[in-house]
């Protein structure tokens, strides 16, 4: 929302300040965070009321395996990062890439072949066999 910061009065998009109830722009909101004691915006507090950067409260998050959940393509334990009907996915495996269930081997992992809807190791796997199939036409014919 567009508005009048409360601090400095400048014409910005502001934010309701929790610690001072008023509305402020994200300049304003900047106060020395708890963990790595640098100026910057306040991401989240402590339950002390404490400032936490976005720096250190995503460090924090990534190392805190009590918030991971097992990826549905490389079965790791790692902070998720997207969800698809298939399941979770962490970081690594959420490339842009397309999961969903393989038409040969039935395994929720990246499809590589869109129009076969097959995988990486089911493509490769098809691939080697139509060349042998071709190889020995050519040998016959």
């Amino acid at each position: 929302m567009k508005g009048i910061c409360g601090i400095c009065g400048k014409y910005k998009l502001i934010k309701r300040s929790l610690k001072l109830s008023i509305m402020i722009c994200d300049s304003c909101r900047k106060e020395d965070c708890y963990l790595c004691n640098r100026f910057k915006p306040v991401a989240v507090r402590t339950k002390d009321g404490k400032a936490i950067c976005n720096s250190c409260f995503q460090r924090k998050r990534y190392h805190d395996i009590s918030k991971h959940e097992i990826c549905c393509v490389c079965a790791g334990l790692k902070p998720i990062v997207h969800r698809t009907k298939a399941g979770a996915l962490c970081a690594q495996c959420n490339l842009g890439k397309k999961i969903a269930k393989c038409r040969k081997c039935g395994k929720n992992k990246k499809i590589k072949a869109k129009a076969l809807g097959f995988c990486g190791a089911c493509y490769e796997k098809n691939r080697r066999v139509k060349k042998i199939i071709s190889r020995i036409k050519q040998v016959l014919c």
